[in-house]
This record gives structure tokens, C-alpha cells and sequence, in this order.
């Protein structure tokens, strides 16, 4: 049996169970400082990390969200199982339990995006019901997810809508550039039924509050060099002129 640390590692999982929270947290965080490189390793703890999800200790549940995190970085395929977990933990009253959920969710968004959208709504209802440094650690994860380069379907992006809605100047001008980014995508889409539905949805959005239009249209301008999808992006602009207008007048 291999060693960790100068012990073996039997002796680290039985700490795991120890009686004491912080033996069990120690346990927990030197073990996943040593798995990443070694697959077998990873293998034999990843169960041990999850389950720890369950302790009666908030320490101890915050160090495996930690762990996972860890784990998640190289190989969020393998923490994906826990999101029904961390969808209950968005909800408790530990405020660290939460704020280390949601930055787990962001490392695994960050690499399969689809993996958590079924949490967006939950992500959402806690911005208007939690203080500032939660509200921050959420716009952070949501960053994570849209900045990857694994595309989301407009069904996926719908998911996202009420962020440009949102009541908090200071959230929405953080998110707004990277939602105008990648609705820009889709408003070239090779596919007519995407191209339309994005631009109802623009629209809709954009009825209620101009400001989604300021940011949009300079990813549009921007994808005119692209001789592939000129012709969207003019036809784009065209629809959205009455828009446009509407806010370089405020």
C-alpha cells in the first residue's frame, strides 16, 4: 500500500471515520492533494470524497466540496454525480457550504456546461436572497460556464435569460457582455429556427430593458469580418435597427 505523506494510506482512510471532525477534514484534504497524477489512486478515493458529502460535520462536508473541486479541474466527468448533492447544498444556511458549492459548480460547468444547467434556477433564486459575497461567488461560476468553448443550444441558453433581468446594476453589467456573447453565436447559427428564436428572445428581453441591445451589437459588428456569416449578422442588425435606435437615444 502506497504512502502519503509518510503514512499509508489505510491509515488516512480510517481517519476518515475518525470520531474528530478536524482528523477526518485533514485526512480528507491531504488525500486529495495526492490523487490528481495518479489514476488509481483516484479510482480508490473518489467514493470515499463523495460519501463524505454526508457528514454530520459542516467542516468536514466543506473540505470534500473542496476536494472534489480539486478533482473537478482534471476531471469534472467524475464529480458530475454529485450535483443532485450540491443542488441541496445551494440551500442550506452554512454560508462557506454554499459559497464552496457554487465555485465546485463552476469548475464543473466550466468543462461540461450541460452538466448543471437543471441548477440554473437554483443559482438564480439565491442572488436576490443572499449577501454580497455570495452574489459574487454566483456571477463567478456563471462566468466559468459561459466562458467555455463547448457550445450551448439556444433550449440551454433560455436557461440564462433571467440573468440579464436581473434587479442588481452591479450583477447584470458583470453578465450581460458574456450573454451578448454567446447569443451573438447563435444569431448565426446555420440553422433559420435558431436565428429566429434567439432574436424573438432578444426581443423580448430587450422590450423590457435596452441595455442587452448596447452590449449585443458590438459581438455583431465584430462578427461581420467573418465572410461566412455576413449575411446573418446584416440581416441581424436590420431586424434589431428599430432597437438600436431606441437605445443610442438613452
Amino acid at each position: 500500500m502506497a504512502k502519503i505523506s509518510g503514512r499509508n494510506i489505510e491509515d488516512w482512510l480510517k481517519d476518515l471515520d475518525d470520531p474528530d471532525k478536524y482528523n477526518r477534514a485533514t485526512a480528507l484534504e491531504t488525500l486529495s492533494d495526492a490523487i490528481l497524477e495518479d489514476q488509481d489512486l483516484l479510482d480508490l478515493l473518489m467514493p470515499h470524497f463523495k460519501r463524505k458529502l454526508s457528514d454530520k460535520s459542516s467542516l468536514v462536508q466543506m473540505t470534500a466540496i473542496e476536494s472534489l473541486g480539486k478533482v473537478s479541474k482534471q476531471h469534472p466527468e467524475l464529480v458530475s454525480d454529485t450535483i443532485p448533492t450540491l443542488k441541496d447544498f445551494l440551500k442550506v444556511q452554512d454560508h462557506y457550504i454554499r459559497e464552496g458549492t457554487l465555485e465546485l459548480i463552476g469548475e464543473i460547468g466550466s468543462r461540461e456546461p450541460q452538466a448543471i444547467l437543471d441548477l440554473i434556477p437554483d443559482i438564480i433564486a439565491l442572488i436576490e436572497a443572499d449577501d454580497l459575497e455570495i452574489q459574487e461567488k454566483i456571477i463567478e461560476s456563471i462566468a466559468k460556464i459561459l466562458s467555455t468553448d463547448s457550445p450551448l443550444a439556444f433550449s440551454d441558453l433560455q436557461k440564462f435569460t433571467n440573468f440579464m433581468q436581473l434587479p442588481i446594476q452591479e450583477l447584470r453589467k458583470k453578465i450581460l457582455p458574456m450573454l451578448a456573447s454567446k447569443f451573438s453565436s447563435l444569431l448565426v447559427d446555420p440553422a433559420n429556427s435558431i436565428r429566429n428564436q434567439t432574436m424573438d428572445l432578444i426581443k423580448s428581453v430587450s422590450s423590457k430593458d435596452l441595455t442587452f441591445i448596447k452590449e449585443l451589437i458590438p459581438f455583431l459588428i465584430e462578427k461581420l469580418t467573418d465572410e461566412s456569416v455576413t449575411s446573418s449578422v446584416v440581416q441581424s442588425l436590420i431586424e434589431l435597427l428599430p432597437l438600436i435606435r431606441e437605445a443610442v437615444k438613452k
